[in-house]
């Protein structure tokens, strides 16, 4: 537990200094309020809006009407041009592909920015773009933004805000250093993950890997790291490729969740269920690039309505398998439990109803994906105990129902079957003494059949006992006992098993005996087998007629393997 509280300890100042600007605040930096907003014909160029200043709405932070042009103005600024470290505007990255952005001046000069909608992309950061600020004299009073082709519920203009460029560096510094611990963390879950896969075969293990990946290629989406493989695609085209990827993690999240938990916790219909609604925010994504942009807000109902879906759908499977007795769902439910909620807090705030303006919410599902990789390395491995232990006792299981299915169950010996299974190994040459008890029958009815059963047991131990490591002992039926062992070995083992039978006195019992036949060949098949048993049965015989008690050797002449 110490080891414990140290290692989240310096998890959480690692996450302190990595965030950017919560830690320590940002030099010069003006978080800007709600913009006032006003529509006007598509072709109203900047000066004619401006004239209509006092027609601006102000003081909603709801989004501007959409399919129409909007206008949004701040003013009341005082931003004195400082060529040393300029200014610089920022807002939050939306969805929209026609804003243009135009700086009040106090000499009434409206100029646009200089940067271009390209150049306003961000590579690893909170998911913001920025504009430079016009280099002109006079102070800047207000900032004026045109949006075309608005595709938000979040307003024009969000999280809007004012900061120097030697601010901008801090943050972007930060940022790096942020996005740089994540996917070190990420990748190297990854490769832990893949390695313990190729080793151990878990399929869990592999979906999620699945999972990482779409992880990795969630954050290089958002964070702009997408720009530097793709350098021209815009922050449109960014967006769509993070809805791509937030759909890859909702279809391998539920992968993962019922590959992970014991078979049959999760019921076959309700697994195949819960992937095929995963399949819907891909499938909606899909059909935006192929219909009109302009269903766009339906287009959002159903792709965060089926990310809801299939948390919701999660989250009942959950509850089914703890139903079911699993066990994994515990260690399952303590790494998800908090990813789980920022996703439908986020999706709720997709939707416009959670309204949150900041950039740590904007980044925060990245914080809880670290989270749940590294509890889940702490799951991962538990699973694996659980399943290591799963197999040792079904191996012993195994072997115990094994050991009684070939275990004669009286003496402990090879029953028939698992002799001559064993038998048949190997090809070389071999030597097969059948041992029969003398006179059985006659301590049966003279001293009744428990004593009998003493008798057998009596034998088997003996057997057993004399017989040379290696060698299989058996009983094949009745009072009948088999030995066997290489064809090279010690002669007189069969005299050396009937001296110690004949030699233990059994108190208040019958003097017991044994006879034995003795043959040798090779047993490669159930015809050996036959073969060099009828043999050693003869020999055998020929004991018991010539008076019991004794060992007798078959001559016939049989194939012994080299």
């Amino acid at each position: 537990m110490k080891c414990a509280r140290i290692f989240w300890a310096v998890m959480l100042v690692l996450l302190c200094a990595a965030v950017p600007g919560f830690a320590v605040a940002a030099p010069r930096s003006i978080d800007l309020p709600h913009p006032c907003l006003l529509v006007t014909a598509p072709d109203a160029t900047p000066d004619e809006v401006m004239a209509h200043r006092t027609e601006f709405r102000c003081g909603d932070p709801k989004p501007g009407k959409f399919d129409v042009t909007n206008w949004a103005l701040i003013d009341g600024l005082n931003l004195p041009r400082d060529p040393a470290d300029p200014w610089v505007f920022r807002h939050a990255l939306v969805r929209d592909s026609q804003n243009s952005y135009y700086f009040l001046h106090a000499d009434g000069t409206i100029l646009p920015s200089p940067t271009s909608a390209m150049d306003a992309r961000q590579i690893l950061s909170s998911g913001d773009v920025r504009f430079a600020l016009p280099d002109w004299p006079a102070p800047v009073t207000g900032i004026l933004v045109r949006v075309g082709d608005l595709h938000s519920l979040h307003g024009v203009i969000p999280r809007a805000g004012i900061e120097t460029r030697s601010a901008v560096a801090q943050t972007t510094a930060r940022f790096h250093l942020f996005y740089g611990f994540i996917t070190g963390l990420l990748v190297a879950m990854l490769a832990y993950n893949l390695m313990l896969y190729l080793v151990l075969r878990h399929a869990f293990l592999l979906r999620y890997c699945a999972f990482t990946a779409c992880t990795l290629l969630f954050a290089g989406t958002w964070s702009g790291a997408i720009f530097a493989l793709l350098p021209s695609l815009t922050t449109f085209g960014q967006v769509a490729a993070n809805n791509f990827a937030i759909s890859a993690l909702i279809l391998t999240a539920p992968r993962f969740m019922i590959s992970f938990l014991e078979p049959d916790t999760v019921p076959l219909r309700l697994g195949r269920l819960l992937r095929t609604m995963s399949v819907a925010p891909l499938t909606v994504n899909v059909l935006r690039m192929l219909m009109p942009e302009a269903l766009w807000q339906l287009f959002d109902v159903l792709f965060y309505g089926g990310i809801l879906s299939t948390l919701a759908g999660m989250v009942w499977a959950g509850i089914v398998a703890w139903r079911n007795g699993s066990r994994a769902i515990h260690t399952f439910a303590i790494s998800w439990v908090v990813p789980f909620v920022f996703a439908a807090a986020r999706v709720l705030w997709a939707l416009g109803l959670f309204p949150v303006y900041s950039a740590l919410f904007d980044i925060g599902l990245f914080i809880v994906l670290v989270m749940e990789a590294l509890i889940s390395a702490l799951g991962m491995t538990l699973r694996i105990r659980a399943l290591r232990t799963e197999r040792d006792d079904a191996r012993a299981l195994e072997h115990t129902l094994r050991a009684l299915a070939e275990t004669d169950t009286m003496t402990g010996l090879l029953n028939r079957r698992a002799f001559l299974e064993r038998a048949r190994q190997g090809n070389h040459g071999k030597r097969l003494i059948l041992v029969d008890i003398d006179r059985f029958k006659s301590i049966n009815d003279s001293y009744g059949h428990d004593v009998g059963d003493q008798v057998i047991v009596a034998v088997a131990n003996i057997l057993k006992a004399h017989s040379p490591g290696g060698a299989l002992v058996g009983r094949m039926g009745g009072e009948e006992f088999a030995v066997l062992v290489p064809a090279d070995a010690a002669g007189e083992l069969a005299y050396k098993l009937r001296a110690a039978v004949e030699n233990p006195a059994f108190e208040n019992g019958p003097p017991v005996t044994i006879s034995a036949g003795v043959a040798e060949g090779a047993i490669a098949s159930e015809q050996d087998w036959r073969l060099l048993y009828i043999a050693a049965d003869e020999a055998l015989y020929e004991a018991k007629n010539a008076g019991r008690n004794r060992v007798k050797h078959s001559f016939a002449t049989l194939a012994v393997a080299s």
